[in-house]
């Protein structure tokens, strides 16, 4: 299955059928203010290790690219899933979406989830605020 900007997808969620638009990432389709944020001047910070990080997107898409690098860049642990190219990681990341969002049909990429809380397109400092700091 390949998603690409503007389709339709149909997804069954539990008994549920899901029909969400994916926006994929040349714009923000739906995201809080201020989603790209570089911050590569923010202090170094120490986060637990225990901390669980799962991003839904694509390789091809540049915010999903930098939020990657800064991860990276601060040696956070985390697992990375391509929507485009493996579908049932699509169909997972439609799922949390339906069950924590169930009235967004669209979403920017990435979505994020972190500890449990779901964040779609997040700025990088407010990912944080989700992070555990190392004891």
């Amino acid at each position: 299955m390949s998603i690409k900007r503007n389709t339709i997808h149909f997804f069954a969620v539990g008994a549920l059928l899901v029909v969400a638009t994916f926006s994929g990432c040349a714009g923000p389709a739906i995201s809080p203010a201020g989603a790209t944020d570089s911050n590569s001047s923010a202090p170094s910070r120490t986060y637990s290790s225990d901390n669980r990080v799962e991003l839904y997107g694509r390789h091809r898409c540049s915010i999903c690219q930098g939020f990657l690098a800064q991860l990276n860049a601060r040696s956070i642990a985390h697992t990375f899933y391509d929507v485009e190219h493996e579908p049932e990681r699509a169909q997972e990341m439609w799922s949390l979406l339906a069950t924590h969002f169930p009235d967004r049909k669209s979403v920017g990429l990435p979505v994020v989830l972190v500890n449990g809380t779901v964040l779609i397109q997040p700025a990088f400092t407010e990912f944080e605020t989700y992070l555990k700091a190392a004891r």
